[in-house]
């Protein structure tokens, strides 16, 4: 269990930031790990329907900070390395979020590639979740009752 605010130790800290540009689709849950260590949360990931959608595979989430447990993605202010697996353990997508906000003094790992989703805009969809530019997949991660922590999931 976390306390919070969460900051990653320095090492941590340093291994998550040199190593998450070296995971690629279809790497094994194993060499993720190997890359990165333990992932702070695992969740399931699932189809982008509200009634009894089916798990599409799990989300490793590897923290650099994130100020409060609960609350709306701006207010827990979080850094991390989100990456998806699919059902059979291996990597769909890798999703940075919050990069941006690292202190100028350290160097920004983030460059977008054809494997990193970058954070872009959403727009509400008509069953309450949001889509991004490409109509790809989106994972509620707030309430299912129109809560506006949601994120873009790739796929």
């Amino acid at each position: 269990m976390l306390n919070y605010p969460y900051h990653a130790t320095d090492d941590r800290r340093e291994r998550i930031l040199s190593n998450w540009r070296s995971v690629k689709p279809g790497m094994s849950s194993g060499e993720v790990e190997a890359l990165l260590g333990d992932p702070d949360e695992v969740n399931k990931t699932y189809e982008p329907q509200m009634y009894k959608p089916a798990e599409t595979g799990k989300s490793y989430v590897y923290l650099i900070e994130r100020l409060e447990a609960n609350g709306s993605v701006k207010s827990m202010k979080e850094i991390l390395i989100r990456i998806h697996m699919d059902q059979s353990g291996r990597v769909k997508n890798i999703i940075p979020v919050g990069l941006a906000q690292l202190p100028s003094s350290l160097p920004s790992p983030y460059t977008p590639s054809s494997s990193v989703s970058s954070e872009g805009e959403l727009k509400r969809g008509r069953t309450g979740r949001e889509i991004g530019k490409s109509g790809r997949e989106i994972r509620e991660i707030g309430s299912r009752k129109g809560d506006q922590n949601q994120e873009k999931v790739s796929g």
